[in-house]
Order: C-alpha cells, then structure tokens, then sequence
C-alpha cells in the first residue's frame, strides 16, 4: 500500500523521477495517500491489493502477468517481500522478460519469505551495511548489487527547529 512509510515515499519519489526523465512509470500497487502523488506527477497506478501476506495473495500471479502483458515494461522493480512472490510466480510465464530488479530495504531474515528478493537480476541496497548483508547472507556477488543510499527531501524534511505550540499539540 502506498500510505506512510520508507518505501511507499522511495517510490513515490522514484516515479517523479522516472516521469521527470521521460520514462514512462507504472506503479502497481493497493492504492493509499500517495496514489494520487503518482498520478499527479505524471505516473500511472494499477490498482491491485498484492500487499496482503495471505496465501490467497498469490492467486493474483494470474492478474499481474495480465498486466505485464498489457504494459509491456522494460523493468520490473520489486520493492516489498509479498508483491515480490506474487511477481514471482507471474514473471516465470511471462513470454518475454523485461529486466527485474528489487530493493533491499533493511536486514532481511533469511527464511524462503526474504530470498525472493534476491532472486532478480540487480539489487539495490540503500546502505553499505545492508549491501554487506545481502553478499553474506544471499551469497550473491557484489556487481549484482548497486548502493544507493536512502535520503530525504529536505524541502519536507528539514532540521529546522519545530514550533513548541506545535510540538504540544503533537504530545
């Protein structure tokens, strides 16, 4: 879902960015406050609720490889665990193959949930030490993976000194 969180503003921003380049950006996903952002930045949203860890969550394989049909994406870049297994099993009866990527965005477990991450032609880790993570824990070489640390806009998120009215509020 695209509500509050790391990966849900990295993706918000990256679509910007995408847009802003002249590429084309699909975002596919359960919707949430950022998936008008997409949208009004010039990216597309496909509604699809592949965000929900549930086994019945991989019967939408079936409506993902129908997407990918549709749109015809040159990459496919995996950001969560979940919606990662259910590109799995959509992306292995794909005729063609566009290029997938996923993002480390932490020190994941090692359990058969996780190395799904790792199961796609490039990584990005968002820091040295989860870069460090993925060739000791995965045993994946370093040239498939690419560090690209996490940061922030400092247009929304500055250091400057937060009003104490607000602060109150706040607490």
């Amino acid at each position: 879902e695209l509500n509050v969180g790391g990966v849900e503003r990295g993706t918000t921003d990256f679509s910007k960015a995408l847009v802003e380049n002249g590429h084309e950006s699909i975002v596919i996903s359960n919707g949430g406050i950022f998936e008008k952002d997409i949208i009004e930045h010039g990216g597309k949203h496909i509604n699809l609720p592949i965000h929900k860890k549930s086994i019945f969550s991989f019967l939408l394989s079936k409506k993902l490889k129908t997407i990918y049909e549709q749109e015809k994406p040159d990459v496919i870049h995996i950001r969560s665990r979940m919606p990662a297994w259910i590109n799995y099993h959509a992306f292995k009866k794909l005729n063609f193959k566009p290029l997938l990527i996923s993002t480390f965005h932490g020190l994941y477990s090692t359990p058969i949930y996780s190395r799904v991450m790792s199961k796609v032609d490039h990584m990005i880790a968002i820091s040295k030490t989860v870069k460090k993570y993925i060739i000791e824990t995965y045993n994946i070489s370093e040239d498939k993976i690419t560090t690209i640390p996490r940061g922030c806009d400092i247009k929304l998120f500055n250091k400057d000194e937060l009003d104490g009215e607000w602060i109150e509020k706040w607490f």
